[in-house]
């Protein structure tokens, strides 16, 4: 007979219980104490949010979503795989093959076969599929609430992976099972094209090679290839936009905090490369920085500790010209005039970056002038300067849109204070480009009339 009746409130209190954590820890000490020769094992999920379903992207999207079910399984190690689809309107997307990759089934498939024939032949593959477009935090909370392995791992759908990936984490995770999480190799490759040379320059792709240009605790790593180990309570904060852009830092910030300060460690062995977005094309390059800032900028205000005053930047003095000139003249000459200072402060922030570059080509530089010699290094120093200012421009924008306007001139410290040095040399930086921009605005307003 049941205690109660079909639909009526049960006789208890409902209660949610967090089992997958002090739980599954209490019974398995029990279980390892009584039996101490059982066979240890670790467990991992590697989660991949997937966008790249449109009938162009689709074949090498699947090649990519393969290849990480293809990985080496380490020795007494449980790993589920989590393919999350953010992009539901393409899954009925019809797409073409080329004869020679097609099965009996014909040349035309969707996104959704694909899928559902991955799972049915990979017993350890759970894919969901978003109601819409939530975005890559939205993603991968979704991941992070199923997960019930002491790991997960999180890869793009992009991504070239090792086939030892898995060993060389699981092999990290068991000599500091007290860490916060790993941060994998994500390398950008270095190449001749312009754009991704700019880029090196720019040194916006540190944190991409954090696992090697740290030994110890890393403060951040970027998403496409990260391991955490899982504690509740914890998401991605959807704030931040949705084709990602700060929350990775976010993200690990939090972590740490919740893993009561424990540190996130440097895997290098554990490795993905990267593509180059849009062929390494500079303009897309630039667009991209300038995305990734928009979410940069929501830091200043999450994780006010991590910021610092900081000189004003060409963004800024160019918003404060458009901000105050207007009110010195007419609309025709202050057009004339902006135009003016634009042109000039462009070389002039040009100067400054390949001035900077050179003078701390020893400290900072000097793998790069390896890869890329003196005689070709130039025009790649001079672009690296675009990139930095279409960020510099993004984040602006962020604060203005937050109207967080006293935040101009703050800037965040990407090592979250566990490099001293890192804010020296950022003020250093800011402060040449602006002595050498408001001269050029001097100048420049000083010569037109």
């Amino acid at each position: 007979m049941c205690i109660t009746q079909l639909g009526s409130d049960p006789l208890y209190e409902r209660k949610s219980i967090e089992w997958r954590t002090d739980v599954l820890a209490a019974h398995k000490a029990i279980l390892h104490a009584k039996y101490p020769l059982l066979p240890r094992y670790s467990s991992l999920t590697v989660a991949t949010p997937v966008y790249r379903l449109s009938p162009a992207d689709i074949l090498n999207t699947m090649s990519k979503l393969e290849a990480i079910l293809a990985l080496s399984i380490p020795e007494k190690t449980h790993v589920i795989f989590f393919f999350v689809v953010d992009n539901p309107d393409e899954l009925d997307a019809v797409a073409e093959c080329p004869a020679a990759d097609c099965d009996a089934s014909g040349r035309h498939f969707t996104p959704r076969q694909r899928l559902v024939a991955l799972e049915k032949a990979t017993p350890a593959l759970r894919v969901r599929v978003n109601a819409n477009n939530v975005g890559a935090s939205a993603s991968r909370t979704r991941a992070w609430n199923e997960c019930h392995t002491n790991h997960i791992l999180f890869l793009d759908d992009d991504v070239d992976v090792e086939s030892d990936l898995l060993v060389n984490y699981v092999d990290r995770i068991q000599q500091h099972p007290e860490a916060a999480g790993f941060v994998g190799l994500s390398s950008l490759p270095y190449s001749p094209l312009l754009g991704p040379a700019a880029v090196h320059f720019a040194q916006t792709s540190y944190f991409w090679h954090a696992a090697t240009n740290f030994t110890a605790s890393v403060p951040w790593g970027v998403t496409a290839n990260i391991c955490f180990r899982f504690v509740p309570g914890i998401e991605f904060d959807v704030d931040f936009p949705k084709t990602g852009g700060g929350e990775d830092i976010d993200f690990c910030i939090r972590l740490r905090e919740q893993c009561g300060g424990a540190p996130l460690l440097p895997a290098p062995r554990a490795q993905v490369t990267h593509p180059w977005w849009g062929g390494g094309a500079t303009q897309v390059l630039a667009r991209r920085h300038y995305c990734w800032a928009l979410g940069d900028g929501i830091l200043l205000s999450k994780h006010p500790r991590y910021t610092f005053w900081s000189f004003p930047n060409a963004s800024e003095l160019l918003a404060a010209l458009v901000l105050t000139l207007p009110v010195l003249t007419t609309p025709m000459v202050v057009l004339l005039l902006l135009l003016r200072i634009m042109g000039v402060m462009c070389l002039s922030d040009t100067l400054a970056t390949v001035a900077y570059v050179y003078y701390n080509y020893d400290e900072q530089f000097d793998e790069l002038f390896v890869r890329y010699p003196r005689s070709r290094a130039l025009f790649p120093i001079v672009m690296s300067g675009f990139v930095r200012r279409a960020s510099e421009l993004g984040q602006l924008v962020t604060k203005i849109r937050r109207h967080e306007f006293f935040s101009v001139c703050r800037r965040f410290d990407w090592f979250t204070g566990l490099n001293a040095d890192s804010i020296f040399f950022q003020r250093h930086r800011d402060a040449l480009h602006f002595l050498l921009n408001v001269s050029a605005i001097v100048l420049a307003m000083a010569t037109a009339y």
